[in-house]
């Protein structure tokens, strides 16, 4: 009996922790609600054009899924996630980035592909904790030098972009290590 009392004490306090460890939300006006439990946030096709600037009160935001909407720009305030580790912001519209994002030091995963990114921000180089980068099918030509400065990059995908020859010799120089997709 002793020991079953201990089984179904053990088993409330896993299930306790369970919940208490990703909140996990589809909509922003629910996750302001209570900003600080807020982990993930998918907000993804949705039909979004833009995105609240309260975005930035998601301060312990650990991924961000805005990928398949119409998004033209994104506020300055993202750059405020700065427990952010994946974002998502594939198959949009953006032609830019802000600079905030280059605030994000925890993000690992950034895939911009499917946008209208005519070169690779510089914010993104700031970016040096990030070991997954996707910036295929966008008009990119050329990786700035500041990108070697992402040492902890372990794969690299560019398919689908207007990279040459030479851009992909230069960028096997910065990622020597990483595994590189054109």
């Amino acid at each position: 009996m002793y020991k079953t009392i201990q089984l179904l004490s053990l088993l409330s306090f896993l299930f306790f922790i369970s919940s208490c460890g990703s909140s996990e939300y589809n909509s922003l006006e629910e996750a302001l609600e209570n900003p600080e439990a807020v982990t993930v946030l998918k907000l993804g096709e949705k039909g979004l054009s833009q995105i609240d600037d309260r975005i930035g009160q998601l301060t312990n935001l650990k991924k961000l899924h805005l990928g398949k909407n119409e998004l033209t720009s994104l506020p300055e305030s993202i750059g405020q996630l700065t427990q952010l580790e994946e974002l998502y912001l594939g198959y949009n519209q953006l032609t830019t980035l802000p600079n905030s994002l280059g605030n994000l030091k925890n993000l690992r995963l950034l895939k911009v592909g499917y946008n209208n990114l005519a070169e690779v921000p510089n914010c993104i180089c700031e970016l040096v904790g990030l070991e997954r980068l996707h910036i295929g099918s966008n008009p990119i030509s050329s990786l700035p030098p500041c990108m070697a400065n992402l040492k902890d990059l372990k794969h690299l995908g560019c398919k689908k972009t207007e990279l040459s020859s030479a851009e992909q010799d230069k960028a096997g120089e910065f990622f020597p290590n990483a595994k590189l997709k054109f």
